[in-house]
């Protein structure tokens, strides 16, 4: 089972409860504000898209092969930062 927990803003809290992601989901509120998403899947890979495609508005909790997955994307996307100049244009 792979688990997310959504950070508790406002507009993201609105837009996850009112979705259904997958037909295995359960939503649950935290304590702590959080909205928690579980469901069962097969594949990770659309998962690990998914989870970036939030940004700093998701953490993953579960299993730990997805959480290194996403950690080790947003690492390789940070050390591509060195290829490219302020502007944005490859450096050289």
């Amino acid at each position: 089972m792979m688990e997310a927990a959504l950070v508790p803003r406002h507009n993201v809290l609105l837009y996850a409860r009112g979705r259904t992601w997958h037909r295995t989901q359960e939503i649950s509120e935290q304590r702590n504000g959080c909205v928690r998403i579980a469901f069962v899947c097969r594949n990770l890979a659309p998962v690990t898209s998914w989870i970036l495609e939030w940004g700093p508005h998701a953490k993953v909790l579960e299993p730990p092969v997805l959480v290194n997955e996403v950690v080790r994307e947003l690492q390789g996307a940070l050390g591509h930062t060195d290829d490219f100049g302020r502007n944005g244009s490859r450096g050289g």
